[in-house]
């Protein structure tokens, strides 16, 4: 199968990206640089990126006056994450629990 040629309007297309313009060989030195760092790989601390908690501790603090620490807070992927894992948190084992998916399916 191949692909169709992507037809250019000259407008602004959300979703679709220049590959001609990507930075491929710095993209690929980078990688290889850093491919030894755990966090990267997904074996970080499981509630999030800590000096990001760190300071959604202090805004949290001073722009809403909510007084928490960083063992409180979890960083998701997205909302759906955060939904999806709220949602398993309330719900009882074996209870069914439906969402909206924002996932089309290939035309």
């Amino acid at each position: 199968m191949t692909a169709k040629p992507m037809s250019h309007s000259g407008r602004l297309q959300p979703g679709l990206t220049q590959v001609q313009q990507f930075p491929f060989q710095l993209w690929q030195k980078l990688q290889q640089r850093h491919s030894n760092r755990v966090a990267l790989c997904g074996m970080a601390d499981p509630l999030g990126y800590l000096p990001l908690r760190h300071a959604l501790v202090q805004y949290l603090r001073q722009s809403r006056q909510l007084v928490c620490d960083e063992n409180a807070i979890l960083i998701t992927a997205g909302a759906q994450q955060a939904l999806f894992i709220a949602a398993k948190l309330v719900a009882c084992s074996g209870q069914q629990v439906l969402m909206e998916s924002a996932w089309l399916p290939p035309d």
